[in-house]
């Protein structure tokens, strides 16, 4: 798609093409030579001293005399950028950010025209956002059990546990195990490492409690990965088998704390009772969280299916490039990656490519959905959701990254609010 404009100054031809991508060929009309020639003899009278004037203040008609290629290569340096900003206030086109690179060639150069063609990415145009379209599903809220107190105050008592190495004998129902994980290929990589397991039916996947029950230490055992009976449909579909190899290195049986009231003052609280009270507000509080991240995911997936547009290949790699460079500042994931094959490096490359495609799109679709909402964001809350986010707690340090950072969680959770109100 193209679209021409005119001034006094240029004439200018827009061409956008995909990835936000604009050619503009812009041609200087004779006022804008004049503009240019005009900076030119200024910047180069405020840089030469003439014998007999005081700096800067040389007559234009000496300086032309004595420096007419100074003037002419000033002229020509000045002129792409005098161009190109009278061509942008003109389109209302604007480079993606201040860092954007824009590159130019001059085409032609007359006495009385110009011709520059510039290539440069543009901030991508997201459609408006029809927030009475979304319909939020409903998410049953599972109730909080006294079982899952009982089990979250257990596995509490693990922390402060004794334990005791089993020998002579191989693994049983209701030891605990320490054993390493690894899938078992060519190019094998390490799942777990020396990591502890309860040989029960919570502690651990069946086929895994099958495997080890009844072996003895140090001897590698060969199986295939797969879900519970009782995993879900969609889990069921989504799960990938694979060949692993375990290794028990050791039994070990743990010797519990005494469930009592000293027992619940070394976790911050005075008795058993307020331990319970305290840990059932905490399972409730991990359920709020659970729907509202279900409810997360219901917009977001509502947004992506029913609205795409262009984005800039540069923001898309950049990002790609930061996530993938999170990952791999983890240990046990970079000695993995070290041993993938090109397939699957690939595969990992392109599922992040596809993260790093929807947070974008999601940013620009909530920066839309916010400007339509005339929805406010003060300086007071940006303030406060950095100091909340970032290592300071003075307002005064806060850098110019941080501050941006949230803004941008800001404008997305102002957005989802917006939407989830709509669609409820």
């Amino acid at each position: 798609m193209s679209s021409s404009y005119q001034n006094e100054l240029v004439r200018v031809t827009v061409e956008e093409k995909p990835n936000c991508l604009i050619e503009m060929e812009v041609v200087a009309l004779p006022s804008c030579l004049e503009k240019a020639f005009k900076a030119a003899l200024k910047e180069v009278k405020k840089e030469v001293s003439i014998k007999g004037f005081r700096k800067g203040k040389a007559p234009d008609n000496v300086l032309l005399e004595r420096y007419a290629q100074e003037i002419e290569s000033e002229k020509k340096r000045l002129l792409a950028n005098i161009a190109f900003s009278e061509a942008e206030q003109l389109v209302k086109i604007l480079p993606l950010s201040r860092s954007t690179k824009i590159s130019y060639d001059l085409k032609s150069l007359k006495e009385d025209e110009a011709v520059f063609s510039f290539h440069f990415e543009t901030k991508p145009k997201a459609p408006s956002v029809d927030v009475t379209q979304f319909k939020l599903k409903e998410i049953p809220s599972k109730p909080i059990e006294e079982k899952q107190i009982d089990e979250t105050i257990r596995q509490s008592q693990f922390f402060f546990a004794t334990w005791e190495e089993i020998q002579n004998r191989p693994v049983q129902e209701g030891d605990f195990i320490l054993a390493d994980i690894e899938t078992d290929d060519e190019n094998p990589q390490k799942v777990f490492s020396n990591t502890r397991f309860e040989v029960s039916d919570k502690g651990m996947a069946q086929w895994m409690k099958k495997l080890v029950i009844g072996k003895n230490i140090h001897t590698p055992l060969h199986g295939i990965s797969e879900p519970d009976p009782d995993a879900s449909e969609e889990d069921k579909k989504t799960f990938e088998p694979k060949k692993v190899k375990v290794t028990v290195t050791k039994i070990e049986n743990p010797s519990l704390p005494p469930l009592d009231d000293a027992f619940a003052q070394r976790l911050g609280v005075q008795t058993i009772d307020e331990l319970k009270k305290s840990i059932r507000k905490m399972l409730e509080e991990k359920e709020t969280e659970r729907i509202h991240a279900q409810k997360s995911h219901q917009i977001d997936e509502f947004l992506l299916t029913h609205f795409s547009f262009d984005l800039p290949l540069s923001l898309v790699n950049s990002e790609k490039e930061h996530r993938l460079e999170q990952v791999k500042n983890d240990p046990q994931f970079n000695a993995r990656w070290k041993k993938m094959s090109d397939e699957e490096k690939a595969k990992i490359e392109e599922d992040i490519a596809t993260r790093s495609r929807n947070s974008i799109l999601l940013y620009f679709l909530s920066e839309k959905i916010v400007a339509d909402a005339n929805i406010k964001i003060s300086d007071e809350e940006i303030r406060a959701q950095a100091v909340k986010t970032s290592q300071t707690s003075d307002p005064q340090k806060i850098s110019a990254d941080d501050y941006a950072l949230a803004l941008s969680q800001l404008m997305l959770q102002k957005a989802e609010e917006h939407i989830m109100k709509a669609g409820s």
